[in-house]
């Protein structure tokens, strides 16, 4: 609809609603860029707000849109929109009546009274194997849509899973473990060389495996705060020969269109939205293993690895 709206000559708002969309909407904007006419360097604007502070930023948003309307017309497009988004469609509807607006959610629950919705339920971005895993969590359970049954057969070789056992690994959580970022290291690499040789072996022209396909993604904790101390696994990729980086709040563009070949590590509330080849999971708890599995393993398109405390825990 985004591309749509240019070629017929709209200036269309990319809204971005809360910081957890940022990476989603900041892809968006990139692919429509490629689209806006040479002519019009203007016609496509990229707005940030954080809704999730209903009585501000909400206001302010429909005031600047509402503003910025040409003859009561405006076209508005969202991604991975959360809580507020009703009010701020409500309130902005309100304002200018030929209001044109497309958004997205994880959720079924978050859009407007009475506004046209549409389910997409079919798992085309994940192998049967993640999807089997992003099913279990409660949040999937309660709040998303039911996928479709779609007939695949599932390939065990899509997921693998480290274990971080009580004696051998010297440090308390797999995210502080050194020992447990060589396993994934060497997981990784073995990956990567054996996608070289199968597509080298083949004389296709399918693109080989890089370090920009891979994403190492950690939750939140029992009490919803961000442990950010991985270092240990993060060392243990580095003395690996794996390179590394920390997402930080000024690389966004760059994770979001991959520029740089390296492995990303971040909160996967930073990157909601975004999709790599391999994803690894970084799970600290027996809380985490039922819990964040829609964040952090839906991210992943075809191998996933996941990092747990040991399994007779």
């Amino acid at each position: 609809m985004g591309v749509k709206w240019l070629l017929e000559g709209h200036q269309v708002h990319i809204v971005c609603s809360s910081r957890e969309s940022r990476v989603a909407c900041t892809m968006l904007y990139r692919m429509l860029l490629q689209h806006q006419p040479e002519a019009f360097p203007d016609q496509l604007r990229f707005l940030q707000y954080n809704f999730f502070d209903v009585g501000t930023d909400v206001e302010k948003a429909v005031n600047d849109l509402s503003q910025a309307a040409t003859e009561d017309s405006l076209y508005v497009i969202s991604d991975d929109v959360e809580l507020g988004f009703q009010t701020f469609c409500d309130r902005l509807l309100g304002r200018v009546p030929g209001l044109h607006l497309w958004a997205a959610s994880y959720f079924s629950k978050h859009p407007p009274d009475n506004w046209p919705e549409e389910y997409l339920t079919r798992p085309f971005r994940s192998p049967p194997a993640v999807v089997m895993q992003v099913e279990q969590d409660e949040k999937f359970r309660f709040n998303v849509k039911p996928y479709t049954q779609v007939e695949l057969l599932q390939d065990n070789n899509d997921l693998e899973t480290v274990y971080h056992p009580p004696q051998g690994h010297p440090a308390l959580y797999p995210g502080d473990c050194e020992t447990c970022g060589c396993q994934v290291a060497t997981i990784l690499l073995r990956l990567r060389e054996s996608v070289s040789e199968r597509t080298t072996a083949s004389g296709t022209a399918q693109a080989s495996l890089e370090w920009r396909d891979m994403l190492v993604l950690y939750g939140t904790n029992l009490t919803g705060i961000d442990r950010k101390d991985i270092s240990g696994l993060i060392n243990g990729l580095k003395n690996s020969g794996i390179p590394v980086e920390i997402m930080k709040d000024d690389n966004i563009k760059d994770v979001a269109t991959a520029c740089t070949d390296v492995v990303w590590v971040t909160n996967t509330r930073n990157v909601r939205g975004l999709e790599r080849k391999v994803v690894v999971v970084v799970q600290e708890s027996n809380f985490d293993i039922h819990n964040d599995r829609l964040y952090l393993m839906s991210r992943c398109s075809s191998k996933l690895v996941i990092v747990c405390p040991d399994k007779r825990l």
